[in-house]
């Protein structure tokens, strides 16, 4: 019976046997990677993904950059826990220009995750028969349907791209040592930059450890292992409880999100089907449902899907996703990225069983076309479309600091509400300035003149 289980087990890690990439290879990627990353840039509306900041990646990574060394800063913890990789990649953005910087972290944030979306295409390989779900899998990755407003075109929500990533790296099986190194630097990279969700996970790795071999492992134990050290430095650094959970254990609450905002916006959204006329709420999760129980059946009945890596999806998924919600006490669109891509790759493993057609692959890639297409343009309504422009900040600021020689710092707005502000020296706006004489610390309650206080807010 245990040798059973394990032997069903271990269809979940086929050993990948590709090992060179051809020129076609390696052109076919970069060109994907460069036209997904024009596509993410080109859909954010207001000032533009190039001209806008998103929220922390100004005040919580960037403005630390201008007190703190590269090194130091890639130590301090946030939320109780260390985020390797934003900090590491705006610490090297701190030194280009400062009106540089948002079309940086942009730019950096568009070519990350479509490059992520590629190793998916990638990763994959064992699990499907052919290269249109693959396919389909990329590009929803790299321009995500959902929470696409919060999560694309910047740094610090590159862990959410991480997180799904690292569902196919405890998966990968390859055998050139380059591809498993590959996905042990990215474990590293998923664990130091967000540890709880990326050790939900790691369940997948270590049933991978009972029946696969311990020299097809090594390298992602290792990656996930440096990380964990990695954060270990957040706790000696008294980073842990920094922040206050607001938990809501109710099942019924998670239920209900996941099918208004993983299944509602999986393959149809309400947004699209508000342009025949159907704009209300159930409907979306009504139809999600809908297919999937007729991809169930039809599976069932017409062919031979792999179920058990259909039920690690969605089941994964879910437990993510009430992971998320119970522990935040609320759902955010962020939440939904990873469990609605494990839905999709889940929808995709069944209409790719043998014994179908190309119908259903097909059918799913106008699907997820169309949801694509409906909720491409990120716009007013989002925050990232109605942030002040980040260049116009920079003028505005240098205007500051060489008109009143005792200014020592100058506000940005990064986001509307809240305190998503950045306080930049005059010394780094003008180079060669004497820095004022005042407090660096921003008056938020109001507005003086600037002769008389050490901050003036130029943004919004």
């Amino acid at each position: 019976m245990l040798d059973e289980v394990r032997r069903r087990m271990r269809t979940l890690y086929p050993v990948s046997t590709r090992c060179g990439v051809s020129r076609r290879t390696v052109a076919v990627g970069v060109l994907f990677v460069a036209v997904a990353t024009a596509l993410s840039l080109a859909r954010v509306g207001g000032p533009g993904a190039l001209d806008s900041m998103w929220a922390e990646d100004g005040p919580v990574f960037y403005q630390p950059t201008f007190h703190q060394g590269l090194f130091s800063g890639l130590l301090t913890p946030n939320n109780g826990y260390l985020e390797f990789l934003p900090r590491l990649l705006i610490g090297l953005i701190s030194f280009l220009p400062i009106s540089w910087a948002a079309a940086a972290m942009a730019l950096t944030g568009a070519t990350f995750s479509s490059a992520l979306a590629l190793l998916v295409y990638h990763a994959s390989v064992e699990h499907f028969r052919s290269r249109a779900p693959r396919a389909c899998l990329a590009a929803v990755t790299a321009l995500l349907v959902f929470g696409a407003g919060e999560v694309a075109n910047n740094v610090v929500n590159l862990q959410w791209y991480l997180l799904y990533v690292t569902f196919w790296m405890f998966l990968w099986n390859p055998r050139a040592a380059g591809r498993r190194a590959l996905a042990g630097v990215v474990l590293f990279l998923a664990v130091a930059s967000d540890p709880i969700s990326t050790l939900f996970l790691s369940p997948i790795l270590l049933v991978r450890l009972w029946c696969r071999p311990w020299r097809e492992s090594r390298w992602q134990v290792c990656g996930l292992g440096l990380g964990l050290a990695l954060q270990a430095v957040a706790v000696l650094h008294g980073g842990g409880g920094t922040r206050k959970l607001t938990t809501d254990y109710s099942l019924t609450f998670v239920g209900h999100s996941y099918a208004q905002d993983v299944l509602g916006k999986a393959l149809v959204s309400r947004t699209e089907l508000s342009y025949v006329g159907l704009d209300v709420a159930w409907i979306a999760p009504a139809i999600g449902i809908v297919l999937l129980v007729l991809a169930l059946v039809a599976a069932r009945v017409l062919a031979k899907p792999r179920w058990l890596f259909v039920a690690l999806c969605v089941g994964a998924g879910f437990e993510l996703f009430a992971l998320l919600v119970m522990t935040a006490g609320f759902s955010r669109p962020r939440y939904d990225t990873v469990p609605a891509l494990l839905l999709v790759t889940a929808f995709a493993a069944l209409v790719d069983a043998d014994g179908f057609g190309r119908l259903p692959v097909v059918a799913l890639g106008v699907l997820l076309a169309g949801n694509l297409t409906a909720n491409y343009v990120i716009g007013t309504d989002q925050d990232r479309a109605q942030s002040p422009g980040w260049l116009a900040q920079v003028t505005s600021g240098e205007v500051a600091c060489e008109q009143y020689p005792t200014l020592a710092s100058v506000i940005f707005v990064t986001a509307p509400g809240g305190d998503w502000e950045v306080t930049v020296p005059c010394a780094t706006l003008v180079p060669g300035a004497r820095p004022g004489h005042s407090d660096l610390a921003p008056h938020r309650s109001e507005r003086r003149v600037p002769r008389d206080v050490a901050a003036e807010r130029v943004g919004g």
